[in-house]
């Protein structure tokens, strides 16, 4: 999902103000792990071909996989 980056869009057409937006990163220790699992997933959907490129990828010397968390605080 790719909300996070429009949650103070959404905060100020709401009506909130000094709205503060931050970000962390979670960061993947073994990409054949997290490679694996998200293949699954894909498999169960019926993307078998997207399922092989994950798994190729997640095999490759210097594979990172890393996800952005976004939060957003406003007041009114």
């Amino acid at each position: 999902m790719t909300i996070g980056r429009r949650l103070g869009t959404y905060l100020a057409t709401a009506g909130f103000v000094s709205i503060q937006m931050s970000a962390r990163y979670e960061c993947y220790a073994s990409p054949r792990f997290i490679g694996e699992y998200l293949a699954l997933q894909l498999e169960r959907e019926g993307a078998a071909d997207h399922s092989q490129a994950i798994r190729e990828w997640a095999g490759k010397p210097g594979a990172l996989f890393a996800q952005a968390w976004v939060s957003a605080v406003g007041t009114k």
